[in-house]
């Protein structure tokens, strides 16, 4: 009995040892005091890809597409999410799970809108009927201009089984919109003699090196609904004397005028129309109205909105000419007059007018990759 005992104590004791052994060759094999990091991954065998810090944490990467332009990096992370990036442009986006949130912005932008302005305007003959002149004035290159910039942002994520909801929002660049008004002028005129004598009508040329033109500019922050900007101009009184040529020898002329004007334009903000997959989402009329929420069909990872921003312009650009002048007609043993042109401050409306601005712009798509 006493030798049995001691057999099963020795195999006991040698079970034990082995136990013991075996732990010990183990631990040191399969659990470094060090972890493993690598900071590359084969491409094709051959070509080794840097990482990022977070990519270099992987517990599995491959190369999706080896062969081909579009190769994509795939990453297993240790906590389980899993970094996708396209090795030709670099985009990086991360798979998400059952109400998860991400965001995704792109820039809005629209070029400028001109409305070309260009117009000639005549007077009339203005003055006592033996002294007359009339004036022309020819617009030219006028515009009312406006630009917009501001960033999109896609924001959701998907539920089990069900479509991708969220929303897309639009916000302005501080200062990201400019609002201008511009027009060039040319200012000539015609003089008219008529006396019992003798009658006479000849041109006045336009005045060289004098710029009647107008412009007017502004910056202000996008999308401001139900407000507006202005901007404008003011074209200083100029006393000016215009050249007088090819007058006959027995006419003496000089013709002046006292010119100056104004030009203003406003631009108002009225509404933003969002469309996506062909179905209106809203308009929005109010400041606090730039988000769009949506829902898309099953299985689609393709955002692809459009946005159509409706404005109203307004300019109104007025001129006001004082003419002056004396004509002495002088016809030796016939005739000998001299006249004094007097005329009332002339006003001139250049344009005056509601104008309608739709900024029409349909964004590259927002293709939602890994988000299911």
């Amino acid at each position: 009995m006493s030798s049995n005992i001691n057999k099963l104590l020795s195999i006991l004791s040698c079970c034990l040892y082995l136990s013991i052994l075996f732990l010990i060759g183990g631990c040191g094999k399969d659990n470094p005091t060090e972890p493993v990091k690598r900071s590359s991954v084969p491409v094709n065998l051959t070509e080794p890809i840097e990482m990022s810090s977070e990519e270099s944490l992987f517990l599995t990467a491959e190369i999706i597409n080896p062969f081909t332009e579009n190769q994509i990096l795939k990453v297993v992370l240790p906590d389980s999410s899993i970094l996708y990036r396209d090795l030709n442009s670099n985009e990086v986006w991360k798979e998400v799970y059952a109400d998860s949130k991400y965001a995704k912005s792109k820039s809005l932008s629209a070029s400028d809108l001109d409305l070309l302005l260009s117009l000639d305007l005549d007077t009339g003959w203005k003055g006592p009927s033996q002294f007359q002149v009339r004036f022309i004035l020819k617009a030219s290159n006028g515009k009312l201009k406006a630009s917009l910039n501001g960033d999109m942002t896609l924001t959701g994520g998907y539920k089990p089984g069900d479509s991708l909801q969220g929303s897309l929002g639009v916000s302005g660049t501080e200062d990201g919109g400019v609002f201008s008004i511009e027009g060039g002028m040319e200012i000539s005129a015609r003089y008219k003699i008529d006396v019992t004598v003798w009658d006479h009508t000849g041109n006045i040329p336009a005045l060289p090196n004098v710029d009647w033109g107008v412009f007017g500019s502004t910056t202000f922050t996008p999308f401001m609904f139900g407000d507006y900007v202005q901007c404008d101009d003011d074209i200083d009184d100029n006393d000016v004397t215009f050249p007088i040529a090819g007058v006959p020898d027995y006419l003496s002329l000089n013709v002046g005028a006292v010119i100056g004007g104004e030009a203003q334009g406003t631009f108002h903000s009225d509404s933003l129309h969002c469309v996506l997959n062909d179905q209106l989402l809203s308009i929005c009329s109010e400041d606090d109205c730039a988000s769009f929420k949506f829902k898309t069909q099953a299985d689609s990872t393709t955002i692809s909105p459009s946005f159509t921003y409706a404005s109203r312009g307004h300019v109104k650009w007025t001129m006001h000419i004082k003419p002056a002048g004396q004509a002495r007609v002088k016809i030796p043993l016939v005739y000998d007059h001299t006249f004094t042109l007097t005329v009332a401050d002339i006003p001139l409306t250049i344009y005056n007018q509601n104008v309608s601005m739709h900024f029409n712009k349909v964004e590259p798509d927002f293709v939602v990759r890994g988000t299911k």
